[in-house]
């Protein structure tokens, strides 16, 4: 835009000089189009993001709200978790492993395997991820008696068998993975069958999902186990600030360094919306306030949803 305007400038005053050279008028009337001129050169910018608008934001969603009144300090119970060991996963798979080399010369990350599940783990990460390596889910015979609460249930009691002691405080959605048929000459629908269920696992504090703890179960149609994928690391902290800042305009500060340098800040504030959750951060609960916009490419039309995260 800056070029733009330079060049339409340059022609005006061309075309003023031409005038008076030719009319010979006297210099009054060419001093005020110049004036003019160089006026529309040195127009600001249009204005953009600003600690303003980034605190309009921060109340008109409620999240200024939400953070100035939660607690500053992690006062929530831990959920007693005591990490990961083979004794455990042949427990919860009711079959004997054998480990590999690494297993047994006490390294942290080993991997193992029974008759039908195989394993593999990091206790210093804690990650596990456990799978039925020999059932074919085509051979699969649908359970009608199956459904998402049953799995619901069945996920919880998994749970338990793999250590987890705080199911009270867990959130867990259940998805079931569908498969559809279709007519070939209308592209009516035929059947639509499940294949399997997915349970996704959440720790929560204050009933807010914890961010940095997950866990995937999976589970066949007929309810029976798959696999698990666990992300779980230790919370190594209790009654420590869950944020560093106390004063409101403390907060908009973060927050509008944070957009200045992200491509959020872009994007005009009434289309932004701003929150408070929480996530684990080496180990450490902290609060995390969090803005989501989504941008819209002009070409194809296709829009995309964006988020920045600023730790407290």
């Amino acid at each position: 835009m800056k070029i733009k305007r330079l060049s339409v400038s340059i022609i005006v005053l061309v075309m003023i000089g031409f005038i008076t050279a030719c009319s010979g008028e006297d210099s009054e009337v060419s001093n005020i189009n110049i004036a003019i001129a160089q006026s529309v050169i040195e127009a600001p910018e249009p204005p953009g993001l600003s600690k303003e608008s980034v605190r309009n934001i921060l109340v008109a969603n409620g999240a200024m709200n939400l953070i100035l009144k939660s607690p500053k300090f992690a006062e929530f119970e831990q959920d007693a978790f005591d990490g990961f060991n083979k004794s455990r996963v042949e427990s919860f798979t009711g079959e004997s492993m054998e480990s590999d080399e690494a297993s047994l010369n006490g390294n942290d990350a080993e991997s193992g395997q029974g008759k039908k599940y195989r394993y593999r783990m990091d206790r210093k990460k804690s990650k596990l991820f456990i799978s039925d390596f020999t059932t074919e889910a085509s051979g699969i015979v649908p359970n009608p008696s199956v459904n998402r609460a049953r799995i619901k249930k069945q996920a919880m009691d998994d749970l338990k068998k793999l250590g987890f002691k705080g199911a009270g405080r867990y959130h867990l959605e259940v998805r079931e993975l569908m498969a559809r048929s279709l007519d070939i000459n209308d592209n009516s629908i035929l059947k639509d069958e499940i294949l399997a269920y997915k349970v996704r696992v959440r720790d929560t504090v204050y009933g807010e999902k914890l961010r940095g703890r997950k866990m995937t179960l999976s589970y066949f149609r007929d309810g029976s186990f798959q696999k698990a994928s666990i992300s779980w690391p230790d919370i190594s902290q209790k009654g420590k600030p869950m944020r560093t800042t106390d004063l409101g305009d403390d907060i908009v500060d973060l927050a509008y360094e944070a957009l200045s340098d992200h491509q959020l800040g872009k994007l005009p504030a009434e289309k932004l919306k701003s929150g408070m959750g929480y996530e684990l951060i080496d180990g450490q609960v902290r609060q995390v306030l969090y803005f989501k916009g989504t941008f819209t490419d002009e070409d194809s039309g296709m829009s995309q949803g964006h988020m920045e995260e600023v730790p407290l």
